[in-house]
């Protein structure tokens, strides 16, 4: 409906720029969300494979659309439509865009973590789960003072290893 709607108004030539590293890759989400949705398989299809296509290109589309450079919230839109409209090329193109990110440390890996566990994707989650315990080793570190604490115990055990235990069986047993 959108796209028959966008079509209406459009003609082939200007809709053959929603194929070019120009397109609108925020409209092909659109299209492809809503033409699911409302089970136009055939503009579905065409929307989804322009979104890859695009995505994939040798030429890639504006820097705000480039999955190695666009903000976390794209990546997910990304992933969500590839999973709805089950377009596993575009879903693993994602993913990968999403892991390199991640073990770069461009990006936080806590919404790959969210999306991951929403939609089961172990791939994703598993390095965005790595990636968090790496990042938390690398920001909480133990306080000397707890070490320090540890050691002081210790040192008090063998002190009083060294002296006689006040009750020893033979000083409680009198014969």
């Amino acid at each position: 409906m959108l796209f028959e709607l966008i079509c209406a108004h459009k003609r082939p030539a200007e809709l053959n720029t929603y194929t070019t590293q120009h397109s609108q890759i925020s409209t092909l989400l659109t299209i492809a969300q809503t033409t699911n949705k409302y089970h136009f398989s055939t503009t579905e299809h065409w929307a989804v494979n322009a979104l890859y296509n695009v995505l994939t290109s040798r030429t890639p589309p504006h820097r705000h659309y480039d999955l190695s450079h666009c903000k976390p919230s794209l990546l997910r839109r990304v992933v969500e439509v590839s999973l709805l409209c089950q377009h596993v090329e575009l879903r693993g193109f994602a993913i990968e865009r999403w892991i390199q990110r991640i073990m770069a440390r461009e990006i936080s890996a806590l919404a790959a973590m969210n999306v991951a566990d929403e939609f089961g994707l172990s791939k994703l989650k598993g390095i965005s789960y790595y990636a968090m315990l790496l990042a938390s080793d690398d920001t909480l570190r133990y306080k000397s003072d707890v070490f320090d604490s540890d050691s002081e115990d210790s040192d008090t055990d063998a002190e009083s290893q060294d002296t006689e235990p006040a009750h020893t069986p033979s000083s409680t047993l009198t014969i």
